[in-house]
């Protein structure tokens, strides 16, 4: 009798913690999917957002404000980088619970003999929106380098045209300051005229 509670109190037990396993999986799962949900918009705004952002500007004061856009567009992705790895490390503690839980049982039970194709098609779905995210930061990164540097250029270049407007400017005013040139047609004419009657006949 005491053996046969004993078996039955083992397979309960056992009961419980299979149990348990499968609440545990069943909350890593939503976890994710909720995770990857969240991500995926997120990603998508930024994608949208760094679409905007493909025309510089030629003014220095809208390429400032572009700047500081993208600044600010930079502290967002590092915060939301948070997330990306939770979403990561969820994924991976899912699929590990997933396996565990499978271990016991019949082989038959399991997909496609043994292959965890839910599991595969979750790691495709997150390596997908990892891509996604690491474009997003290396165009941002790009973005900003771009940015920088059209706004260094675009300031040497005023900086130059305002000093060749002065320097025109100045000459225009020194111009302008000098006193009017008389001509005086007639004291041309009368020593070219002189010249031209004293010049030997060439012919006979």
């Amino acid at each position: 009798m005491k053996k046969s509670l004993d078996k039955v109190m083992g397979k309960w037990n056992d009961m419980q913690s299979k149990s348990q396993l499968f609440v545990d999986r069943l909350k890593f799962v939503e976890i994710v999917v909720n995770s990857m949900e969240e991500n995926h918009q997120t990603i998508s705004e930024f994608e949208i957002k760094l679409a905007q952002f493909n025309d510089l500007p030629n003014d220095v004061e809208l390429l400032k404000d572009m700047h500081e856009d993208l600044l600010r567009m930079q502290v967002a992705v590092s915060k939301q980088q948070i997330q990306i790895d939770q979403m990561n490390d969820d994924a991976e503690n899912c699929r590990r619970l997933v396996e565990t839980s499978r271990a016991g049982l019949p082989h038959s039970s399991l997909p496609r003999s043994g292959k965890h194709i839910d599991l595969e098609r979750l790691d495709k779905e997150v390596s997908q929106l990892n891509n996604r995210w690491n474009n997003v930061c290396s165009q941002l990164a790009e973005r900003l380098r771009s940015c920088e540097a059209a706004y260094q250029l675009l300031r040497n270049y005023n900086a130059g045209l305002e000093k060749e407007a002065e320097w025109i400017d100045d000459a225009y005013s020194k111009l302008q300051a000098q006193p009017p040139i008389e001509v005086r047609p007639k004291e041309h004419f009368e020593p070219t005229r002189v010249r031209e009657n004293n010049k030997p006949d060439d012919f006979p």
